[in-house]
C-alpha cells in the first residue's frame, strides 16, 4: 500500500512537470511567433517608406 501510494505520487509530480513545461515552452511560442511578426511589420513598414513597392516589400520581409 505504501509503496502505490509512494509510486502514484512521483508519477503526479512527474506528470505536473511535464505540464508545466510544456505551458512554459507554449508561452516562448508564442513570445516567438509575436517577435517575428513584429520584426516583419517593422522590416515593411521601413521598406515602404523607402521604396513604395508594396510587392517588392512583402517579398524582402516575408510578409504573405
Amino acid at each position: 500500500m505504501k509503496s502505490t501510494l509512494m509510486t502514484a505520487s512521483l508519477l503526479i509530480l512527474v506528470l505536473l512537470s511535464i505540464i508545466d513545461y510544456a505551458s512554459v515552452y507554449a508561452e516562448f511560442i508564442d513570445s516567438e511567433i509575436s517577435l517575428e511578426r513584429q520584426w516583419i511589420n517593422a522590416c515593411f513598414n521601413v521598406c515602404m517608406k523607402i521604396s513604395s513597392d508594396k510587392k517588392y516589400c512583402k517579398y524582402l520581409c516575408g510578409k504573405s
